[in-house]
């Protein structure tokens, strides 16, 4: 009785077939990508950080220093209470916003706000090219900002700090964009760094055809090297075009066959 074995097929087409599809689903997905990405998004989004006690938060021990805080404006003033939060507002929509309105609201008592915050842009040298205008009308509990323009992919960091001659535990401080038609996002943090959808298409699509690809690069001059010097490989295969599609790469330097095995033809 015949004992036929199935052997797994080591067949060249096979790999491009593979990859073939993988190009295809790949390209399919990134053109429905890239026609969702070609409608206009509106979109803005907040990434809140933590409210940060300057003076509470101290790593001093309290056992062995004292430290105090002065308010160095018009009055020299002794505070107990010292906060800093930062806010990223960034325009994660694919068209330009012009003239965002931004309001900062401090919601608790016997606290105010520093005049001037820390203001950065991301990239950097787009607060040399833009207006981030604080209204007159601006109190010591509301400031409000106009934002000239933020393109796509852009950013306006605010860095506020608030102070009281009380000791507070904790305060509440808002920094809310507002723009006609436009959505607003709220986060934690930290934007995320992934790449967009599209761009994540691209990267698996060629990574997928780049891990089929490699064995059969790597393995191919072996393959032409057993070929030249074993005459049994030469014998049962035909041609090297059949080697290298059916002989199995973990059997190429196994020992050489005294008397071929029956010559397996090409394909046809």
């Amino acid at each position: 009785m015949n004992n036929n074995e199935v052997k797994p097929s080591y067949s060249l087409k096979y790999l491009f077939l593979t990859a073939l599809t993988a190009a295809i689903i790949g390209g399919i997905g990134l053109g429905i990508t890239k026609l969702y990405e070609s409608q206009p998004t509106k979109e803005i989004s907040v990434a809140n950080g933590y409210v940060i006690n300057l003076i509470n938060d101290s790593s001093l021990p309290e056992d062995k220093f004292e430290v105090e805080y002065f308010y160095k404006g018009k009055k020299r003033t002794k505070i107990s209470s010292l906060f800093r939060k930062k806010v990223i507002i960034k325009n994660s929509g694919n068209v330009g916003v012009i003239d965002l309105s931004v309001t900062a609201i401090l919601r608790d008592d016997d606290i105010q706000l520093l005049d001037q915050p820390k203001i950065k842009t991301i990239p950097i040298e787009v607060i040399d090219t833009i207006s981030v205008i604080k209204a007159k009308e601006s109190t010591r509990k509301k400031h409000s900002w106009i934002i000239s323009l933020l393109n796509p992919g852009e950013s306006v960091t605010f860095e506020y700090s608030a102070f009281s001659e009380k000791k507070l535990d904790s305060i509440s401080l808002d920094i809310i964009p507002r723009k006609k038609d436009w959505k607003v996002n709220y986060e934690e943090l930290g934007f995320s760094v992934s790449a967009r959808l599209s761009d994540n298409i691209i990267f698996w699509t060629f990574l997928m055809i780049f891990i089929l690809l490699v064995p059969y690069l790597l393995a191919y001059p072996f393959y032409r090297f057993q070929w030249s010097r074993r005459p049994d490989y030469k014998e049962k295969y035909t041609s090297f075009r059949v080697f290298y599609n059916k002989h199995r790469p973990w059997d190429l330097f196994s020992p050489e066959e005294k008397s071929a095995n029956k010559t397996i033809n090409s394909d046809s």
